[in-house]
């Protein structure tokens, strides 16, 4: 260590080594130096050559000397431990307290290397056990630190301080608790060491021996009742560090002390966050036992039950939402639980927090909400089971800050997920939360049909129910959920644009007119000049105001608000008198947004039919005022025009109208601004001749369009509801051809305004008639009424919705057929088929009662023997069960169809594997080759409208069974009820068992007496 290299000769090496007294004896002089200042002393008390030590000390050698780094024999001899050396050393009065270039001491040496008899030998000779070396490091510090734990004990009995520190505030029990040499610990805490003392870094005893996880020691610390909540420098207290760790043991010991789980650190995270970071199950569960904090928001903003979403762990976050967590708090990014667990497709967490109320409606800085994220990254699971409450289906046509809906996001990919989850490219939710089982899951589902943009109206639904059983109350709720669904509740915000632009200029330029006329034509501009300004800086206040959460900005997004709808009045207005409208896009291309008008005056009066009808067609027309602005709205009837291809400007004699709208106005204006500035001076011939031919221009506009501004007149004052209370007046003049005449022209007017303006605006207006009461009408007049609903509302964006007891309605249709029509064997049943297109039986207990027994239905294959229930069946057919009185064999020519179910089933095999569509499965299905168009829309409507109810209520099923046997009920009611009339009375059918040989089994006791065709559809 000392001797540089070529610096000793062969036999001093050999001195040094061997320690030969002989050859020593005979070349070395007792008192010669090495290079290094080491004499030959220094080297034999290193060596621990004892004999060497003596001869070098007879011939006089000096033992305090030191060599170039203060090192003396002494020293030298106490850190390699010869103890023999020592006591010679210290006898030939060696210098105890000498410190070499490090300020230590021969016990300093002792201490650090563990030499116990050397530091028992030097403190009975004296050494002083509290001196200091380099950074005020005490021996004892020393002999913690290191697990000298005989030394530590030596130290303290000789007088050693217990609290003593280094240059940073470590005591000896903090360096012993940091590597857990538990002897050392029970030493210092026997003789009084402080245990909340705090070291380098904020350092506790506690907390290091935490951090290092040395559970004995940490039990030992607190029983001395220490300070369990104070911190480090970087706020973590021993809990925090324990559950970041995962010392779970210690953490239950802390707990038990007392310690409280609340406390942040500098970054704002709490030991609960830690714990989840760390992925440690049982230390989480603890900490909630003790009523952890689980919404404290740490580093960026992340919760507890955030990072357990994003570490992936279901059980930690199932055991956090157990304690009722905010599941809506979002970090920096905009992000929620919920978003993270979609982004990282983790079904089972999606599922837990869609079970404790996560919103699926929540958006992240981007305007994506979940539903976008799962479309986008072609997870059909993860959209099912965000769809599954039918209420969510709305955000399917919500955008994001790009204008992207999760609806158009899968439109353009080949393989669509909604087709393949809903069939037939309807949207079905899967399940429904608490209330949902009753009528608001009929309106939710109703209204996700209805507001699907590729739905193509018009449509007419049939809400059926018994009387009095709240359909009215339906319909209301029916009307909510079809304007959520349509996102019509989200007002627009003030955008600056052209428009607005010229409205600030004519307003502040008209401004400019009136006090030019009146006071000086300077001042005008001056004050022109600062209403722009004013204008603006108000206009960017309103902009900026209105995006704001704050409650303070309130004002500006009232403003805002007003201000968009009132310009975009104006833009449609101007549009109609000028622009040509746009040919809608075809809806496989691209989804147009949806928003619906609804009739306010829902109930048909028993006595003036007439005027009830009138009156909801003048409440469809209020609905579209209100919608579009009562202007656009009512001088429709002036400025409509027959449709024009590949013309964007409405032409007035070849000339765009709009060129000879400005330059009639801009002449007006000039005009002004020129009699302003010149005022009428004869003497001025040129100013005189510029007003004379601005004023025939604008005379000659007005002359020429005379009519047009009669029209407009008329239009403005006479509104469509006044036509239509003065047609309902005149009745009795134009009786009810007439009357009707004028509805329709009313109607068919509407609906060509609604085209117009989708045109100009891209969206798809939907006019939804509600008809409630019509069993409460008279007999007489229910065919009236449903003859009228189908002659008006056929054609065009019409939605008619009937809420009737079908029983009165058929019922009151069959007393009022005309002969010809009974005659064909055409009844009421038939008549309501021909008009609703989407038929719905509201009867939740119904579908309750399929789940339960779908629920109790044997999942693991066992079946009864078929031989068993035919012998069972034969039995009791013959003992008259199914009227042995009128037992023949039934006609089986229409089941021969099925012999092909084997062939159609790989075909429906193949279209599984492609993007489901149920037209495809209904078209290519021999049972459904002879059905007409109308009745195949029936078939899907009732297909769909089937299906999100099954899912809402959790009933497994299969799209193509589901269409079929809907089919069977639809086409062929009278033999489908003697099928489930046969199943109500069989005992121990089978499941396996196919629906053919069923059939085949109960064809020879269904009767074909016309007796039974009063209770059943003759079968054709």
């Amino acid at each position: 260590r000392f001797y540089p290299a070529g610096s000793l000769t062969v036999k001093e090496k050999i001195v040094c080594l061997i320690g030969l007294f002989g050859v020593l004896k005979f070349t070395l002089c007792p008192v010669s130096l090495f290079q290094n200042g080491q004499t030959p002393l220094m080297v034999a008390a290193e060596q621990g050559s004892l004999e060497i030590l003596q001869e070098l000390i007879r011939r006089g050698a000096n033992v305090n000397l030191d060599d170039v780094d203060c090192w003396t024999a002494l020293i030298s001899a106490a850190k390699e431990g010869h103890i023999e050396v020592v006591r010679e050393l210290l006898e030939n009065n060696a210098n105890l307290e000498h410190r070499d270039m490090g300020g230590w001491t021969a016990l300093m040496w002792a201490a650090y290397k563990g030499r116990t008899d050397v530091a028992q030998l030097l403190l009975e000779k004296g050494a002083n056990p509290n001196i200091t070396g380099q950074y005020s490091v005490y021996p004892i510090i020393w002999a913690a630190g290191r697990g000298h734990a005989e030394i530590v004990h030596l130290l303290l009995q000789h007088g050693a301080k217990v609290n003593c520190s280094d240059k940073y505030g470590t005591t000896p029990l903090i360096w012993a608790s940091r590597k857990g040499h538990y002897e050392s610990v029970m030493h210092l805490l026997a003789n009084g060491a402080d245990v909340d003392q705090e070291g380098a870094n904020s350092m506790t005893a506690l907390i290091v021996a935490v951090k290092g996880g040395y559970t004995e020691v940490v039990k030992e610390l607190l029983k001395r009742n220490p300070n369990v909540n104070m911190t480090d420098k970087d706020g973590n207290t021993a809990l925090a560090i324990a559950a970041k760790e995962g010392h779970t043991e210690i953490v239950q010991d802390l707990l038990d002390a007392g310690t409280y789980v609340n406390i942040p650190d500098r970054s704002g995270e709490t030991m609960l966050i830690g714990a989840v970071r760390g992925g440690h199950v049982e230390i989480v569960r603890a900490l909630l036992n003790k009523y952890a904090d689980i919404d404290v928001r740490g580093q960026d903003g992340k919760t507890a039950l955030y990072w357990a979403v994003e570490k992936g762990n279901a059980t930690m976050v199932r055991d956090i939402l157990q304690c009722n967590p905010d599941t809506e708090s979002c970090t920096k990014e905009g992000e929620t639980p919920l978003i993270k667990a979609t982004k990282m497709r983790s079904i089972e967490i999606v599922e837990l927090l869609l079970d404790k109320g996560a919103k699926v409606s929540a958006i992240d800085k981007k305007g994506d909400t979940p539903l976008h994220i799962a479309i986008r990254g072609r997870s059909r699971k993860l959209a099912e089971l965000l769809l599954r409450n039918p209420k969510d289906g709305r955000l399917l046509y919500r955008p994001n800050k790009a204008g992207e809906t999760p609806y158009n996001i899968d439109c353009t990919h080949q393989k669509s997920i909604l087709t393949q989850i809903f069939g037939a490219k309807h949207l079905s939710p899967s399940e429904s939360d608490g209330d949902m089982l009753g009528y608001d899951l009929y309106s939710s589902a109703l209204a996700d049909i209805l507001s699907e943009p590729t739905m193509q109206p018009p449509i007419c639904v049939g809400l059926y129910a018994q009387w009095g059983s709240g359909k009215s109350f339906l319909l209301k709720k029916l009307e909510d959920e079809m304007k959520t669904f349509a996102g019509q509740q989200i007002e627009p915000l003030f955008e600056f644009s052209w428009l607005v632009v010229f409205l600030t200029l004519l307003l502040c330029g008209s401004v400019a007119l009136v006090l030019g006329f009146t006071v000086d034509p300077k001042l005008a501009i001056a004050v022109s000049l600062s209403l722009l300004a004013l204008l603006y800086i108000f206009f960017v206040l309103v902009y900026f105001g209105s995006r704001r959460e704050r409650e303070s900005w309130n004002w500006a997004w009232v403003i805002s608000t007003r201000l968009a709808r009132q310009v975009g009045y104006l833009e449609l207005l101007l549009k109609l008198m000028f622009v040509n409208p746009l040919e809608l896009p075809e809806q496989t291309t691209r989804a147009l947004p949806v928003r619906f008008l609804f009739t306010d005056y829902n109930r048909l009066s028993s006595v003036g039919g007439e005027t009830s009808m009138a009156e909801m067609i003048a409440t469809l027309s209020d609905a579209c005022e209100r919608e579009f602005g009562f202007l656009a709205t009512r001088l429709f009837r002036v400025f409509k025009n027959d449709e024009v291809q590949g013309q964007k400007w409405k032409k007035t004699c070849c000339v765009p109208s709009f060129v000879l709208f400005a330059v009639t106005l801009g002449c007006l204006i000039t005009g002004m601004a020129l009699l302003a500035i010149f005022k009428v001076d004869q003497a001025n011939l040129t100013v005189n001749a510029v007003l004379i031919a601005m004023a025939s221009v604008v005379g000659l506009a007005l002359l020429l369009n005379c009519r047009t501004w009669w029209q407009v007149a008329d239009s403005v004052f006479n509104s469509q509801r006044k036509r239509l209370h003065s047609a309902a007046n005149n009745l009795h003049q134009l009786k009810s051809e007439g009357f009707m005449k004028v509805l329709k022209h009313e109607v068919e007017l509407m609906s060509k305004m609604a085209k117009t303006i989708d045109g100009f605006t891209q969206n798809q207006t939907r006019m939804a008639v509600i008809i409630d009461g019509l069993d409460a009408c008279e007999q007489d007049k229910v065919l009236q009424m449903l003859d009228t609903v189908r002659v008006l509302f056929s054609k065009g964006p019409f939605i008619s919705i009937f809420a009737s007891d079908p029983h009165i309605i058929i019922k009151a249709i069959n007393q009022n057929l005309n002969s010809v029509l009974r005659d064909s064997n055409i009844n009421g049943h038939d008549y309501m088929r021909n008009i609703v297109h989407l038929p719905v039986f509201l009867n939740s207990r119904g579908l309750s009662t399929a789940k339960k027994l779908c629920m109790a239905t044997p999942t693991n294959g066992e079946a009864v023997p078929a031989e068993g229930w035919h012998e069972d069946m034969d039995r009791k057919l013959s003992q008259g069960s199914l009227a042995p009185d009128q037992a023949k064999f039934g006609s089986k020519s229409t089941l021969n169809r099925r012999d092909t179910y084997r062939r159609r089933q790989m075909q429906r095999t193949i279209t599984r594997q492609m993007s489901f569509d149920l037209t495809k499965l209904l078209v290519t299905e021999d049972w459904f080759c002879d059905i007409s168009p109308q009745t195949m829309r029936r078939l899907l409507n009732i297909v769909s409208i089937t299906g999100r109810l099954l899912r809402a209520n959790q009933i497994i099923f299969n799209w193509d069974r589901l269409a079929s046997w809907i089919n069977l009920t639809e086409e062929w009611p009278y033999r489908t009820s003697w099928i489930i009339l046969f199943m109500e009375e069989a005992e121990g059918v089978s499941d396996q068992v196919t629906l053919k040989t069923i059939y085949e089994r109960y064809t020879r006791y269904k009767p074909t007496d016309t007796r039974f065709t009063g209770f059943f559809k003759p079968s054709t």
